[in-house]
């Protein structure tokens, strides 16, 4: 769960369906779905991230090992 700054909902629903290369991506580090929507909290915004593998403890050592590799 990610908060959105004030005033910056409409931008990100513009990139919100554009995720078929962030697809791959997470596929190639061992996520099999991943989605993301924006909901109202307590009256704020927030992007919503839900995650699906087999072994999240390898995606996210996977992860960090790309985020360290500026990839």
């Amino acid at each position: 769960m990610t908060p959105i700054e004030q005033g910056m909902t409409p931008v990100l629903k513009e990139f919100l369906p554009s995720i078929e290369e962030e697809s791959q991506f997470f596929s190639e580090i061992g996520i099999s779905k991943y989605h993301r929507w924006i909901q109202k909290i307590r009256g704020r915004d927030f992007l919503i991230h839900q995650i699906e593998g087999d072994d999240l403890e390898i995606f996210m050592s996977n992860l960090r090992d790309k985020i360290n590799q500026n990839d």
